[in-house]
């Protein structure tokens, strides 16, 4: 038996090493008290404010939750909506990957990297029962 799990760990020890070799660095230096990307949703609306945000490469890119306070079709609670935001370029910009709900926290939170590129990154804002939009943000030094 004992054999049998020496010859199992190996290969998972391996495996662990190979995974931590990251080129990113992942340590946002600024508060989170910055000004936050609102995004604004409810019934038959979806906003996103600044539709182009400027965000300095390794500083946090920080969302705010706002959730209408009337309820939905079917009294749907937007508070308790689930949004998710995600990078339209997953390959490159891994960083931009968070969801949360206005009733758990209200404010979503990305870490960019160091080694992100300046430009512009394009991410997905999608909102639960609600739509989906494709707003910017650019990166600045």
């Amino acid at each position: 038996m004992r054999n049998l799990w020496l010859i199992l760990s190996i290969p998972l020890s391996l495996a662990a090493c190979a995974s931590n070799q990251v080129n990113d660095t992942f340590d946002c230096t600024d508060d989170t008290s910055a000004q936050p990307v609102n995004i604004h949703y409810g019934d038959s609306q979806l906003k996103v404010t600044p539709p182009l945000y400027k965000v300095h490469k390794n500083k946090y890119l920080k969302f705010k939750l706002i959730a209408d306070n009337q309820a939905g079709p079917g009294n749907l609670d937007y508070a308790t909506v689930k949004v998710t935001i995600n990078s339209k370029d997953p390959l490159t910009n891994k960083w931009i990957n968070v969801s949360g709900t206005k009733k758990a926290d209200g404010t979503l939170l990305a870490c960019m990297p160091t080694s992100q590129p300046e430009g512009v990154v394009e991410y997905l804002v999608e909102v639960e029962k609600v739509g989906q939009l494709d707003p910017r943000a650019e990166v600045i030094r």
